[in-house]
């Protein structure tokens, strides 16, 4: 039978309350205190205690205190990574960075997240989404980057990356020289940037909506557009009215990709049933008399 500590490590929701997680985040406290008291450690001390706190740390890689993070074994850093002050990575996913990163001082590295139903978040689950920072970013201090998110790009101050479950983490952009009087570009998550919104293709600004979704709400809008195609497909009386191979393939019971075409007759009967249905179903639209245009 699968842990908490399971289900948390591969993604699935988790009592955060569970005695093993309480314990390993004690212990993440312990070296994490010792780690952001010790002003006059030396070099080898503090490394040897990233090396205790962390999944892995690459040669040459440096953590500034104060540090925070939830587990730290989570955590897996590649060669030449640097944090500076004040950062946090919540580490109840994996949060991978490659080599060669630079992270500013109070960037936010966020893997855990919440239901967005208020039911389902009063039973205390939680769930995570790992996080990977590619080789070669640049963090500018204060970024926060949310669950689920790869990122390959130099990110200014103050901006941040946000995706959710079910995003994937869209990837993002590259960023300009930060050098001269050159505006840092945000991610590509920061929509109320027109110029970031209007690289992502329309086809996927249209279903924005479904990256905030949990789970539960997925399944439903699923069930919602099945029963749609059903309907249309079923309009007519019989097999064919519109033949749409592609959105009928989206159905778990596969017909015929070659259809059995009706005979005229019948299948002007099936168009006439098929408007009759709209009288049924919208009998308040305007009508229009415009010619059909083939």
């Amino acid at each position: 039978m699968a842990t908490e500590r399971d289900k948390m490590v591969s993604g699935g929701r988790y009592d955060p309350r569970d005695p093993e997680l309480e314990a390993a985040r004690i212990r993440a406290r312990g070296l994490l205190s010792r780690l952001n008291a010790g002003t006059e450690q030396g070099g080898v001390e503090r490394h040897g205690l990233l090396r205790d706190l962390l999944g892995t740390i690459g040669a040459g890689s440096w953590i500034e205190p104060p540090f925070f993070c939830d587990y730290g074994t989570q955590i897996t850093l590649g060669e030449r990574v640097f944090f500076n002050f004040n950062c946090v990575v919540l580490d109840p996913a994996p949060v991978h960075i490659g080599d060669d990163v630079l992270i500013g001082p109070a960037v936010q590295l966020l893997t855990a997240s919440h239901p967005l139903n208020a039911a389902q978040r009063r039973q205390g689950r939680e769930q995570g989404m790992p996080v990977t920072i590619e080789a070669d970013v640049r963090l500018g201090g204060g970024v926060i980057v949310c669950p689920g998110v790869p990122d390959r790009a130099r990110v200014g101050s103050r901006s941040g990356e946000c995706g959710h479950r079910g995003s994937a983490g869209r990837r993002a952009r590259r960023g300009q020289s930060l050098s001269g009087t050159a505006a840092p570009r945000s991610l590509r998550h920061l929509l109320a940037r027109k110029e970031i919104h209007d690289e992502i293709p329309a086809e996927e600004r249209m279903d924005e909506d479904l990256t905030g979704m949990s789970h539960a709400q997925l399944i439903d809008e699923v069930r919602k557009l099945r029963r749609g195609i059903r309907a249309h497909r079923d309009s007519s009386g019989h097999g064919l009215c519109w033949h749409h191979p592609a959105l009928w393939g989206l159905l778990p019971e596969k017909g015929d990709p070659v259809p059995t075409v009706p005979e005229w007759p019948e299948f002007i009967r099936g168009c006439v049933r098929y408007r009759q249905s709209l009288d049924q179903q919208a009998p308040g639209a305007p009508r229009s008399a415009e010619p059909y245009q083939s």
